[in-house]
């Protein structure tokens, strides 16, 4: 740090050591400093919030190291005598979450609050266990009002378009599909899911060969690669009414970085 004062990767790191310590105080420090050089820095804020309360720091240790059992007491403990602490909340739930407890993970994420602003990962957290719990339109709700926003999120749009599968709305789910990989062209797990839909419709050609766009960009996959395999020696089928068929015109724009749209 004395060599390098503008590195906050080492800032963190020592801090992170002072605080398994238990030296919370050199800890903020050390954190002091990091914000002096990166104010904005998220990691800084998040670990400065821990070391700020020493039970939430020992929680997040033990849930670092895979010790769910141990964290949960600990935050248990701790939202009980800070309940207005929407963090506390959201990692207890996804403690429960991990341990099975959807019902508790849910009541645990409503108690952190409904932020007034787009917040990827809280809405993310609500929608996952809503399907879980096969409340597919009520995680729908989380995420429609967020439509425009969630696209510049690939991961939350991706959840987007999987609860739209699940609820049986193809259409919508084609349409989406279709803006998420004119947005991201090299993502395998968009085309297994359009490759599923195609073989659940019936349409086992159109299905192969996305399924064969999927196994290009990730030939490694065991999901994609089982998925292959499962549609080998399939006879052609005829095309569904309501599903495109997937040309491989339409298979070169995508390649090529293109709309799959019409």
């Amino acid at each position: 740090i004395q060599t390098h004062p503008g590195d906050v990767e080492a800032f963190l790191k020592l801090a992170q050591m002072y605080g398994e310590a238990g030296q919370f105080d050199q800890a903020w420090q050390l954190l002091e400093s990091a914000r002096k050089v990166d104010p904005r820095n998220p990691q800084v804020q998040q670990l400065q919030e821990l070391v700020a309360h020493p039970p939430l720091f020992e929680a997040f240790t033990r849930i670092s190291f895979g010790d769910l059992e141990g964290a949960r007491p600990i935050l248990e403990r701790f939202v009980a005598e800070h309940p207005e602490h929407p963090q506390a909340w959201l990692v207890l739930g996804d403690v429960l979450r991990a341990e099975a407890q959807p019902e508790e993970a849910l009541a645990c994420y409503r108690k952190a609050g409904t932020p007034d602003h787009f917040d990827a990962q809280w809405l993310a957290r609500q929608a996952a266990v809503l399907a879980e719990l096969n409340r597919l339109e009520e995680a729908l709700g989380v995420l429609e009002p967020w439509q425009q926003e969630l696209r510049a999120h690939p991961s939350l749009w991706k959840i987007y378009i999987q609860l739209l599968y699940a609820s049986e709305q193809f259409e919508r789910t084609v349409r989406e599909l279709d803006d998420y990989l004119g947005a991201h062209p090299k993502d395998p797990e968009a085309y297994l899911l359009l490759g599923q839909m195609y073989a659940e419709a019936g349409n086992l050609g159109q299905a192969r060969l996305i399924g064969l766009k999927a196994l290009q960009l990730a030939p490694q996959d065991p999901e994609v690669r089982r998925f292959v395999v499962s549609l080998a020696g399939e006879a052609e089928d005829a095309a569904t009414p309501g599903l495109q068929a997937w040309t491989p015109e339409r298979a070169a724009e995508v390649g090529e970085g293109g709309t799959t749209g019409n």
